[in-house]
C-alpha cells in the first residue's frame, strides 16, 4: 500500500505561529548532524553502521556531542600531521560521524562555544573520535575532508572525563552486539577511488518509487481551502489578518495573507514566502549557533504535523550577510538526498528551504511545499559493488563508489545510482 505523507500540516490556525512563540525557540539543533555513525573496536579493521533514527544512533550522537564539547575546550589542535591518515586509525576503538553537511571551523567554534582563535581554518565532512582507553591516554578527535584528503587532529581530555567513559561504554556495547560489515575504502580498495569513505561489502540497499506534487493542486484544480487553512496557521490572531488573491502563474491564484507584523504569500504550485517585520529589540544580534537553532526550530514546527516520518531536511549551506544569517536546506527521503531542481527552477528558488534569520527571529522564510507518495520498499537490483563492476565492464572510470539519490523527473521520484566519473556524474536506474 502506498505511503502518502505531507510535508506540511493543515491542523488549524494555532499550529505554526503559536508554537514558534513558545517552546520551539528553546530547542537546540546541531549543525554537525551525522547522516551515518560507524563504530570499530580495537583489533578490528571493519566497522558497524548504526542506522539513523534508531535509539542507539540518538544515544551515540548525543554522547559524541557531549565529549566533543568538553574535549575540544581542553584540546591542542594540530594541522600538520605529516603522513598520518585515517588508515592509521583502523584497528582502534573509534566512533566516526559522517556529516550531512560539510563542516567548517566557523561551525565548530559556534557549536562548541570556542573562541575565534581556538580552532584553525579548515573544512571537513567526517569526525573520527578515538576515546581514551586508559588513564595514560588522551582523547583524540580527527577532522577529515574525505574528498581533499586533508586532516586535522585535536588531542585533549583524558580517560577520567565522564563523557569519555560514557561514549566508550556505548561504543563497546553497540559495537559488540552487531556484526561488522563495513570497510574503509582506502583500506579495502587502495588506489581505486579518489575519495575516501565507508563501503558495505554485503547485502543490497532498499528503495522505493514515488511521485511528488504540490499539496495545493488536484486533478480538479486549486485547493483553495487547504491553502487558506495552512496559511492561517502562521498567525496567532486570525481576526487581524487581511487576505487577497494576487496574480500568479495562472491568473489571480496566489493567496496573500497579512497583518501589521507578518506577510505570507502562497502559490498553488507550493511556494510559500513568509516575511516578518522585526522590532529593534528583536533585531539584536545573535551568534551562528543561535541563529541555526532559530531557523531549524521554525522549519521543524512547520513540518511538525506531517504524517510521514521518512522525509526530513538538512543544512546545505549558510552565509552571513550584513548581520543576517541565510541558511539553505535540502530535503531527504529515508535518509537519501532528494534532487528537485525541476520543480525549484520554475519557482525561482535556489533550495527547497531558505531561511533568513535576523537577530532572534526569522525575518524571511521561503519553502517549496510538496506532497510525496511512495510505494512499498523493495530490494535494489544491484548493490553498489555490483553497479561498480558493471561500470568497469562498460569502460567507465570511477572517481568514487556509486551512491543513491532520489531525483524528480516529470513529477515522478526516481531512485538513481549517482556514478562519479572524470566527465561528471552518470545516472543509472536503481530500481
Amino acid at each position: 500500500m502506498a505511503q502518502i505523507f505531507m510535508i506540511i500540516g493543515f491542523s488549524g490556525r494555532s499550529g505554526v505561529r503559536s508554537a514558534l512563540e513558545g517552546d520551539a525557540r528553546a530547542e537546540e539543533y546541531t549543525m554537525l548532524e551525522a547522516k551515518n555513525l560507524y563504530l570499530s573496536l580495537q583489533g578490528r579493521r571493519q566497522f558497524v553502521l548504526v542506522p539513523e533514527g534508531t535509539g542507539d544512533f540518538e544515544t551515540l550522537s548525543g554522547k559524541c556531542r557531549e565529549l566533543l564539547k568538553e574535549a575540544l575546550a581542553l584540546s591542542v589542535v594540530q594541522t600538520d600531521l605529516g603522513a598520518l591518515s585515517p588508515e592509521d586509525l583502523l584497528g582502534e576503538t573509534v566512533c566516526v560521524l559522517e556529516l550531512k553537511t560539510t563542516g567548517s571551523s566557523q561551525m565548530i567554534r559556534s557549536e562548541m562555544s570556542l573562541p575565534e582563535n581556538r580552532f584553525p581554518e579548515g573544512r571537513f565532512d567526517q569526525i573520527w573520535i578515538r576515546p581514551a582507553l586508559s588513564v595514560t591516554d588522551d582523547v583524540e578527535i580527527y577532522f577529515l575532508d574525505s574528498e581533499g584528503g586533508t586532516l586535522m587532529m585535536a588531542s585533549g581530555g583524558s580517560y577520567r572525563l565522564e563523557t569519555n567513559r560514557n561514549l566508550l561504554e556505548e561504543i563497546i556495547a553497540v559495537g559488540s552486539a552487531v556484526e561488522a560489515d563495513y570497510v574503509w575504502q582506502g583500506d579495502a580498495f587502495p588506489e581505486i577511488f579518489a575519495e575516501s569513505g565507508f563501503l558495505r561489502l554485503s547485502g543490497k540497499e532498499m528503495g522505493a518509487k514515488g511521485s511528488l506534487s504540490s499539496p495545493f493542486l488536484s486533478e480538479e484544480g486549486v485547493l483553495g481551502t487547504r491553502m487558506h487553512r495552512y496559511g492561517m496557521s502562521f498567525f496567532e490572531f486570525p481576526d487581524t489578518v487581511s487576505e487577497q488573491m494576487m496574480g500568479g502563474a495562472d491568473g489571480e491564484t496566489d493567496l496573500l495573507l497579512s497583518n501589521e507584523k507578518i506577510t505570507l504569500r502562497l502559490s498553488p504550485e507550493g511556494k510559500v514566502v513568509y516575511v516578518e517585520t522585526l522590532t529593534e529589540e528583536e533585531k539584536e544580534a545573535v551568534g551562528l549557533k543561535q541563529a541555526y537553532d532559530i531557523a531549524s526550530g521554525f522549519i521543524r514546527q512547520d513540518m511538525s504535523h506531517t504524517s510521514g516520518e521518512q522525509m526530513d531536511f538538512y543544512l546545505r549551506s549558510f552565509e552571513e550577510a550584513g548581520g543576517d544569517f541565510i541558511f539553505c536546506f535540502d530535503y531527504e527521503i529515508a535518509s537519501l538526498p532528494l534532487q528537485m531542481e525541476e520543480l525549484l527552477q520554475p519557482l525561482g528558488m535556489e533550495a527547497p528551504i531558505v531561511v533568513t534569520v535576523q537577530g532572534s527571529k526569522v525575518r524571511r522564510y521561503e519553502r517549496c511545499l510538496v506532497k510525496v507518495e511512495l510505494s512499498s520498499e523493495q530490494t535494489l537490483r544491484y548493490s553498489w559493488l555490483q553497479m561498480a563492476d558493471r561500470c568497469v565492464e562498460d569502460g567507465i572510470t570511477l572517481l568514487g563508489p556509486p551512491r543513491l539519490s532520489y531525483r524528480l523527473s516529470h513529477g515522478q521520484l526516481i531512485l538513481f545510482w549517482l556514478i562519479p566519473t572524470p566527465e561528471g556524474e552518470e545516472l543509472r536506474f536503481a530500481l
